[in-house]
């Protein structure tokens, strides 16, 4: 009988452990603002308190540097970060890539140890000017739609830099 008890605080205490390091992210996507009726959706619709991490979709990669997507992007990423004083352990992320990104910017860009460098020192300045946490690379998809096999090689020497 002891050993059954036992069996069940330990299996207890291993429910109880796991469910305190879930994380559950939220996307926000910046064309959501367009849309029509119930569906036309802005960061004020989001319950910061059901999130561990908000991505924030999407950046736009330029000359190996991230520029906003949208006309009042800047205002909707302070509306975001404005839910860590909410939800103190919010991390907030910048998306890039995405579907309509295509991988020729991405695949470009991780080519050269130069142009990567460029790509990272950039994006920690323009992550700390808006308040962001860190980047979800949304790369669809590398070594296709204007991607060059090396991609494979190149992809994870810029996850890992």
């Amino acid at each position: 009988m002891a050993r059954i008890l036992l069996t069940f605080i330990y299996l207890t205490y291993l429910c109880h452990t796991a469910a305190l390091k879930y994380k559950r992210v939220c996307y926000y996507t910046n064309w959501a603002q367009y849309r029509h009726g119930i569906a036309e959706f802005h960061p004020k619709h989001i319950d910061p308190s059901l999130c561990t991490h908000i991505a924030y979709a999407f950046g736009k990669l330029i000359n190996n540097k991230i520029i906003n997507f949208e006309w009042n992007d800047e205002t909707k990423y302070a509306e975001v970060n404005a839910f860590k004083r909410i939800n103190p352990g919010l991390i907030t992320l910048l998306a890039m890539g995405g579907w309509t990104a295509g991988s020729k910017p991405y695949s470009d860009m991780a080519a050269s140890p130069e142009n990567r460098r460029t790509f990272i020192n950039a994006s920690i300045s323009w992550l700390r000017k808006y308040d962001f946490d860190g980047l979800d690379m949304d790369w669809e998809y590398p070594a296709n739609r204007g991607g060059v096999p090396e991609d494979f090689n190149n992809f994870p020497i810029l996850l890992k830099v």
